[in-house]
């Protein structure tokens, strides 16, 4: 992959965290990973808020 290919999957995913981001405001915070994983497997589109929320709570 060239140095142009990277910069556009950079830019890519920065989108996406943002997205991800702003939807996980939308959504109920979870405050243990074992219970995001649980809502993520009934839930397989919602993954990725998950994930976020999950990583935002264990530093606060």
């Amino acid at each position: 992959m060239g140095p142009m290919v990277l910069t556009q999957v950079a830019t890519g995913l920065s989108m996406l965290a943002g997205a991800v981001l702003v939807k996980s405001m939308e959504l109920t915070r979870y405050a243990h990973c074992a219970e995001c994983q649980v809502e993520t497997l009934r839930r397989g589109d919602v993954h990725m808020h998950r994930v976020s929320i999950c990583m935002e709570s264990m530093y606060e």
